[in-house]
Parts: structure tokens; C-alpha cells; sequence
């Protein structure tokens, strides 16, 4: 299996998702541990900044698209992603 990158050099290499809906809301939360430096605003590190970085700004617009939000950042170690989206009606 191949490591992913956001936990390449890791003591414990886990990611963890966990997903419910529960009262017409779906949440969706990722976390994993980090060890390389992160930006304050989750920039892109790499490089080629032309062809990387627009995951979590993308990510976010679509959930303002549907009426939710989209937090993300990290804190001791960890990277943290927290998607909340309302049931459509």
C-alpha cells in the first residue's frame, strides 16, 4: 500500500475519516498527523505552484455552493478537515 503524503515521515502514519448524518446534517471529518511545516493559510508547499493547492479552496467553495462550511488546519501535529453539509430538500 502506498503511504499518503500528507503522512510520509510520521511516527504513525494513520488517517482517519469519520462520516455521519445525523438531524439532516452530513459531517465529514479527516484528520491525519503531520510532520513537514504547514502554511498558516494551508497554501501549497510545493513548488509548481501553477499545478497544486486548489483542493481545500475548491473543496470549501463547493460546500458555501451547498449551504455548509468547510474548517480545516492544524493544530499540535494534526491535520484537521471538518465538512458539514444540510440536507438538500
Amino acid at each position: 500500500m502506498q503511504k499518503k503524503e500528507g503522512v510520509i515521515g510520521c511516527e504513525n502514519p494513520m488517517v482517519l475519516l469519520r462520516c455521519r448524518f445525523d438531524k439532516g446534517l452530513f459531517m465529514l471529518k479527516v484528520e491525519n498527523p503531520v510532520v513537514k511545516k504547514v502554511n498558516d493559510d494551508l497554501s501549497t508547499t510545493k513548488q509548481d505552484k501553477l499545478k497544486h493547492g486548489f483542493g481545500i479552496i475548491g473543496m470549501k467553495d463547493i460546500a458555501l455552493r451547498h449551504g455548509g462550511t468547510l474548517e480545516a488546519g492544524v493544530k499540535n501535529g494534526r491535520f484537521s478537515l471538518v465538512v458539514c453539509l444540510p440536507e438538500k430538500r
